[in-house]
């Protein structure tokens, strides 16, 4: 079986690494569907896990193996070049940070939709992009766990 492609962003990507709110959804997305996301994914999850040794959630050993996890996404990634323009162009419209704006722009260039765990950026997505553009872009939780010929 084919599994459609969907982007997902770190704000998902992480959530397979630990255990936190929306753990249980974020994994039913990788095992059923084929999770693809730019390539800035890396460095977004490293990130998460530099602030939680930061708010000391975790030691530094601790984020160290995390590391391992970042470097083995079980996300197909694709380069940044491709997708500045649009995601330049979407950063603008919504004024939001153009990191999470290649995201949309991987979307929206693949034809596919997108799940995010990042309230704030869908809000203004679905408030500020015409309804054609932004029905693409779901909520974790509010995006089915499978494709619905699985259903």
């Amino acid at each position: 079986m084919n599994r459609p492609f969907i982007v997902v962003d770190a704000s998902v990507a992480i959530k397979w690494l630990f255990p936190e709110d929306g753990f249980e959804q974020a994994k039913a997305l990788r095992h059923s569907y084929r999770c693809i996301a730019p390539q800035i994914v890396y460095a977004e999850c490293s990130n998460v896990i530099w602030k939680k040794v930061r708010r000391s959630e975790l030691t530094k050993s601790e984020a160290l193996r995390a590391t391992t996890f970042v470097e083995t996404l079980s996300v197909e990634v694709v380069s940044l070049r491709e997708l500045v323009p649009l995601a330049m162009e979407l950063s603008l419209a919504l004024d939001h940070a153009v990191y999470d704006c290649f995201y949309l722009a991987l979307a929206a260039i693949q034809k596919c939709q997108m799940v995010t765990a990042d309230a704030k950026l869908h809000r203004k997505v679905h408030s500020l992009l015409p309804l054609e553009a932004a029905t693409g872009c779901h909520m974790l939780g509010a995006f089915p766990a499978a494709p619905a010929s699985d259903i």
